[in-house]
């Protein structure tokens, strides 16, 4: 299994475009072969701080997440929007 913990920073202003646009993520996200979870969760005391916990069966699924028409279409849209301060991904080891 691979874990990962997506942060997503929107800027001042442009968190609802983000949470918007997060939201539509994942549906077709957790339709994917190998996706075992992917949950949106905002930071209650980072304003426009937004977390993707996921995991993936497999490096070629969590790969193929990262070639969807949906995720690019979200990039797409948040640049266009000049939404996003910054997007973190952090792969974890499984501790206990």
């Amino acid at each position: 299994m691979l874990y990962v913990l997506a942060e997503i920073q929107a800027k001042p202003g442009k968190a609802q475009i983000v949470k918007q646009a997060l939201l539509q993520l994942l549906e077709p996200t957790r339709q994917e072969e190998g996706c075992q979870q992917y949950d949106l969760f905002a930071d209650e005391s980072v304003e426009g701080l937004f977390l993707m916990q996921e995991i993936w069966t497999t490096e070629q699924a969590l790969e193929e997440h990262n070639n969807t028409a949906h995720l690019r279409n979200f990039g797409e849209y948040c640049k266009q929007q000049d939404a996003l301060a910054h997007v973190t991904l952090r792969r974890l080891g499984f501790v206990g």
